[in-house]
């Protein structure tokens, strides 16, 4: 496998931790370099399957899957693990799964959209793959305050209506597509366009446009680990402190939890020292009083044109 040249490092992380919503004018001038540069680095990084395509990152909860619930599952017999990850994951309602280290081997994320549908879920569960399941246990997310690095305002679905969705839709398709693009291919009017965009950046209802990057070379961006972590949170000021762990880089998504946790993170590392290093701040500052953590071994989620029944195409 190549090494990336340094400023190739750069666009990358840029691209996945910030996005294209900013003009490639502004990313270049973050960047230090010219547009013809910047051209010239993605179109390289395509050619060499670095960048394998793109998307749009949304928000469930804005688009109305308001109940984020995690499942944790553990199965019967180890050799089956990967094989129930992949059943799991054809739940509609499941929008990741990671293998995780520890005695619960599968942790899901799920979105639903009211608690009748939690109990039918589980019910399904169990009557699907009870026979493969020793345990299966579930915490409740009372509270999202980070989600694929965009730290989240909005607390519940926002009103959309048919040609909010034909926008969503396109983008879903083309995640680059500018105002005259989805305008043409929607018969949506520009200012039409432009305005629900605007509104819909605006709620929340779109989060980011980011690059999808071949697993193989998230090492050289510094991701060679990717963890979950419990906290317990001091009785004081817990607001606040799910606010100041939604501002750290490395902490990608951040959940409060209404269990014997007070809070799940998915954290993002170069090396175990930074974990240590994380986890040492977090007790030493009295952000928490507890941490217990799961290394991610295997990793799936849901492209959300699939998830919204939009598109039939998974990025693995």
């Amino acid at each position: 496998m190549e090494e990336l040249a340094e400023i190739e490092k750069r666009v990358l992380r840029e691209l996945m931790f910030s996005g294209f919503q900013s003009s490639r004018s502004s990313i270049c001038k973050k960047l230090r370099i010219s547009p013809s540069t910047f051209g010239y680095i993605i179109k390289k990084l395509e050619n060499k399957r670095v960048i394998l395509g793109y998307r749009v990152r949304v928000n469930p909860i804005a688009l109305g899957h308001s109940l984020p619930l995690w499942i944790f599952v553990e199965p019967k017999k180890s050799a089956e693990i990967f094989k129930l990850k992949d059943e799991l994951f054809e739940i509609p309602q499941f929008y990741s799964v990671d293998i995780i280290t520890g005695v619960s081997d599968i942790a899901s994320l799920a979105f639903v959209k009211s608690t009748d549908e939690v109990g039918k879920l589980l019910e399904d569960i169990i009557q699907r793959f009870g026979s493969k399941i020793k345990r299966i246990y579930t915490l409740p997310v009372i509270g999202l305050t980070k989600l694929h690095q965009v730290r989240i305002t909005t607390k519940g679905p926002v009103k959309l209506d048919s040609k909010d969705r034909k926008i969503l839709e396109h983008l879903f398709t083309n995640p680059l597509a500018g105002v005259s693009a989805i305008s043409s291919n929607t018969g949506l009017h520009r200012n039409t366009v432009a305005k629900r965009l605007k509104r819909m950046w605006e709620e929340q209802v779109l989060l980011k446009k980011s690059v999808i990057v071949n697993a193989d070379y998230l090492p050289q961006l510094g991701m060679n680990y990717w963890v979950v972590m419990f906290l317990e949170l001091p009785a004081q000021n817990r607001s606040k402190i799910l606010n100041i762990l939604s501002k750290l880089d490395s902490v990608h998504e951040v959940y409060s939890l209404g269990s014997t946790y007070d809070a799940l993170i998915k954290v993002r590392c170069s090396a175990v020292s930074d974990l240590a290093g994380l986890t040492y701040k977090l007790l030493g500052t009295r952000l928490a009083t507890k941490t217990v953590t799961h290394l991610i071994v295997d990793h799936r989620e849901k492209d959300m044109g699939v998830f919204m029944g939009i598109r039939d195409t998974l990025y693995l």
